[in-house]
């Protein structure tokens, strides 16, 4: 893979996006983006559409690497860490 992401690049966060004033709850925020860069919008676009299935591969891999008997070692055990901490984070519980 030689193509460098385009998106917005992270941390991203889900926050919420009040108008405290108005007594509107208007929905929440993902990424902070200044300018209007085209191409980095349709990125972010594809991203976001992509993470379901990003969500149901990372969860299966996640799954079976704990299923797994082979090739356990420390490498083995900080990528399921990283696996179960984006799940997580995807479920907001993080």
């Amino acid at each position: 893979m030689t193509d460098q992401p385009k998106w917005t690049p992270g941390p991203w966060r889900a926050t919420t996006h009040d108008h405290p004033e108005q007594g509107v709850y208007a929905g929440y925020r993902i990424a902070k983006m200044t300018g209007g860069e085209i191409q980095r919008d349709r990125a972010n676009a594809n991203l976001i559409a992509a993470a379901p299935d990003l969500y149901a591969a990372l969860e299966w891999a996640a799954q079976n690497a704990e299923e797994s008997e082979a090739g356990r070692d420390s490498e083995w055990y900080a990528n399921l860490e990283r696996c179960n901490a984006a799940l997580a984070k995807a479920r907001g519980q993080a």
